[in-house]
């Protein structure tokens, strides 16, 4: 029993100085290198594994077990950090890009606030964008009435627009509610409609119908711009715009669409349909809308319909807003005939 004893403890010893010896050059040599922290330290696992295999071969039956418990254990942790290492290189996962429609028409929209005592907001910008082209004299007519004033831009936008955004983008000596520019782009498939959010969600909003002398209030509304798209032909790009004015609480409603009813969570929607109007824009050229100008405009003329829509940015009124639909892109179609 004495001899087994001394056997063992002379195991014990030699597995001991095994271990230390092999972590003796990883742990006081300080190295500066990350990739030779690894190589050293993989090393002494490997070295400090083989001390303990051959530990458990000189012990006896009852000892060789421990050993190999060990070695298991061992090999169990490594599996786990591996795993670990797999789940943290497996949740930079990214998801692929949203691809564009084919048909797709990709439209830039822009806001642009000044206040309405701004001169390029008045003639020096008007004389030089088209309002005529487009629109109908009945068209035009109704809208002038309802306070709208519309027109078309070419590709190289004339000088006073181009005044406007430089000014609505860099004038450090105005303060923030002073000057605002907004703008994103879309992607819109030929033959839908998307909304505009021309105004943020307002307590209440006052507006005169058109051929209606009473002047109507909505509270918890907005005023929208909602566009149709429609592609003419290469290049080509048709816009039909209806305002609506959108009112009261959000619920769970029924909405018509080209193939089925919908459920949809929306506001109560009433369209003015009286004052819907089309653009045809080519690659490039925008489209302006906004208000007649309050100076242009008879005092009975304020609770129009253009001034709640282009005049309702913030509380005092004393902003106008722009908005500038810019066609940025579009595909192009090839079509395949038949021989």
């Amino acid at each position: 029993m004495a001899s087994g004893r001394s056997i063992l403890n002379r195991s014990e010893r030699h597995c001991r100085a095994a271990a230390c010896a092999a972590r003796g050059d990883s742990c006081c040599e300080s190295i500066d290198s990350s990739q030779q922290q690894r190589t050293s330290a993989a090393k002494s696992l490997v070295e400090f594994v083989v001390a303990v295999i051959s530990c458990g071969q000189r012990l006896a039956g009852f000892a060789r077990i421990p050993a190999i418990g060990l070695l298991c254990l061992m090999l169990a942790g490594c599996s786990l950090l591996s795993s670990e290492r797999k789940l943290k290189r497996s949740s930079g996962f990214e998801l692929a890009p949203i691809v564009v429609p084919r048909d797709a028409v990709q439209l830039d929209l822009v806001f642009v606030d000044r206040p309405q005592s701004d001169p390029l907001l008045q003639a020096s910008l008007w004389k030089e964008i088209d309002e005529i082209a487009g629109l109908s004299p009945q068209t035009r007519t109704r809208l002038h009435e309802a306070g709208w004033r519309i027109g078309m831009a070419s590709s190289r936008p004339p000088r006073a627009l181009e005044e406007l955004l430089e000014l609505a983008s860099d004038r450090p000596d105005e303060s923030e509610s002073e000057r605002r520019l907004v703008g994103r782009r879309v992607a819109v498939p030929a033959g839908t409609e998307f909304p505009i959010e021309v105004t943020d969600l307002l307590p209440e909003l006052r507006l005169q119908l058109v051929n209606d002398e009473r002047v109507k209030t909505w509270s918890d509304a907005k005023a929208v711009l909602r566009v149709r798209v429609e592609r003419e032909q290469d290049g080509w790009v048709r816009l039909v715009c209806t305002p609506e004015i959108h009112h009261g609480k959000a619920w769970l409603r029924p909405i018509a669409t080209p193939q089925d009813w919908q459920h949809q969570r929306t506001q109560n929607i009433e369209p003015l349909y009286e004052l819907q109007f089309e653009l045809s824009l080519n690659l490039g050229e925008m489209g302006v809308v906004t208000a007649l100008n309050d100076v242009e405009r008879s005092s009975a003329e304020l609770d129009s319909v253009g001034h709640a829509f282009f005049h309702s940015v913030e509380p005092t009124g004393k902003l106008q807003r722009l908005l500038i639909i810019r066609v940025a892109d579009m595909r192009r179609m090839t079509p395949v005939y038949d021989h």
